[in-house]
C-alpha cells in the first residue's frame, strides 16, 4: 500500500511539472497580444461633453457622438480632436465656423458624418472634407444646398453612402456626382429634385440602391433609373410616376426590390413588371391596384415577397395567389 502511495505521488508530480513546463512554454511562445489603442475619454471629459451638449454612443471599437449645442463650445471641440478613434459624428442644427471646419478636418478616423439642419458654406465644408480620407457615409437633412455645395460633394470620390433628405434640390445641377464611381447607396427621400435632374445617374454603375420617395420623379427619371446597369432597389412611393412609365423599366436585369406605394399605377403598369427577371420584393398600394395585378404577379418566378398596403384586391383574390404561389410571402394591411 506503500510503495502504491509512494508510485502514485511521484506521477502526481510529473504531470503537475509536465502542465507547467507546458504552461510556461505557451506563454513564452505565445505572448498575450497587446490590446489595439483605444482612446476614449475620461469619465471627467465624458461627463464635461454631455453638459456642452455632446452625445455619446459606444460601439465594439468605436465612438460616435451627437452634436447639438449651438455654437459648439471650443473645449467641446477641443476634448472631440482628442478621441483619435471617433468614426461617427452627427451634429444638428449648427452654424459652423472656420475653426469648427479645420478641428472637424482632424478628426481623420471619421467613416460617417451626418448634418442636420447645419449652415455650412462651400468653403467650410471643403476644409471638413479635405483630410477625412476614411469618410465613407454622408447624411444631409433639411439642408440648403446649392451647386456648389454639390462639387464639394463630388469630390468624395471613395463615398459609398450619400443621403441628401428633406432637402430643397430644386435647379440645382447634380452632375458633379457622375464621378462618385464608390457610390452604392444614395437617397433623396422626401427632397425637391425632378426627374430631369437624374441625368447624372445615366448609364451609373455603381449605384445599387436608391430611394426617390417623395421626391418629383416622373417617367423621365423612370427613363434614366432604366440604364442604370446595376440598379437592385429603388423606393418610388409617393412620385409622379404612371403606367406608361414603367415600361422603362421592362426586362431590367438586376431590379430586385421595388417600392410603388401611393402612385398612380394600376394594374396596367403591373404588366410592365412581369418580365424582370430578378425581381424578389414588390410593394403596391392605391386604389388602382386590384386582383387583376395578383394574376400578373402570380406568374413571375423570381418573386418572394409582396406587400400588398390599401389596395382593391380582394381576400379571395390573396387566397388564389398563395394557393398558386404557396412559397410566397404576402404582407397585406388595410383594405381600401
Amino acid at each position: 500500500m506503500n510503495t502504491y502511495r509512494q508510485v502514485a505521488g511521484i506521477a502526481a508530480i510529473l504531470v503537475c511539472g509536465v502542465m507547467v513546463a507546458i504552461y510556461a512554454l505557451c506563454c513564452y511562445s505565445l505572448p498575450t497580444p497587446l490590446p489595439t489603442p483605444f482612446t476614449s475619454p475620461s469619465p471627467d471629459a465624458y461627463e464635461r461633453l454631455l453638459a456642452l451638449g455632446v452625445h455619446i454612443g459606444k460601439g465594439d471599437i468605436a465612438f460616435s457622438v451627437t452634436v447639438s449645442r449651438d455654437p459648439l463650445p471650443k473645449e467641446a471641440i477641443a476634448i472631440l480632436a482628442s478621441m483619435k478613434n471617433l468614426t461617427g459624428l452627427r451634429a444638428k442644427p449648427q452654424v459652423f465656423s472656420d475653426h469648427l471646419a479645420a478641428e472637424m478636418a482632424s478628426l481623420t478616423e471619421l467613416k460617417g458624418i451626418s448634418f442636420e439642419e447645419v449652415a455650412i458654406t462651400p468653403e467650410e465644408m471643403a476644409s471638413t472634407y479635405s483630410r477625412l480620407s476614411k469618410l465613407r457615409d454622408l447624411y444631409f437633412m433639411r439642408m440648403k444646398l446649392d451647386n456648389e455645395h454639390l462639387k464639394q460633394v463630388g469630390t468624395l470620390r471613395l463615398l459609398q453612402r450619400l443621403s441628401i433628405l428633406e432637402s430643397n434640390l430644386d435647379g440645382c445641377d447634380l452632375a458633379p456626382l457622375r464621378g462618385m464611381s464608390s457610390l452604392e447607396d444614395l437617397s433623396f427621400h422626401h427632397s425637391r429634385i425632378t426627374g430631369r435632374q437624374l441625368q447624372f445617374l445615366s448609364e451609373n454603375g455603381s449605384v445599387t440602391q436608391l430611394d426617390l420617395s417623395r421626391t418629383l420623379c416622373d417617367d423621365q427619371g423612370l427613363e434614366i433609373l432604366a440604364t442604370m446597369k446595376n440598379l437592385r432597389s429603388v423606393d418610388l412611393s409617393q412620385t409622379f410616376i404612371s403606367d406608361s412609365g414603367l415600361c422603362h423599366l421592362r426586362g431590367h436585369q438586376t431590379l430586385e426590390s421595388l417600392e410603388l406605394g401611393l402612385t398612380d399605377i394600376t394594374d396596367k403598369g403591373i404588366q410592365e413588371l412581369a418580365d424582370l427577371p430578378s425581381l424578389r420584393s414588390l410593394s403596391l398600394n392605391g386604389p388602382g391596384i386590384t386582383n387583376a395585378s395578383l394574376k400578373i404577379l402570380e406568374k413571375v418566378p423570381s418573386l418572394i415577397e409582396l406587400q400588398i398596403l390599401r389596395t382593391s384586391v380582394t381576400d379571395e383574390g390573396c387566397r388564389a395567389l398563395q394557393m398558386a404561389r404557396p412559397q410566397l410571402k404576402i404582407i397585406r394591411a388595410l383594405r381600401i
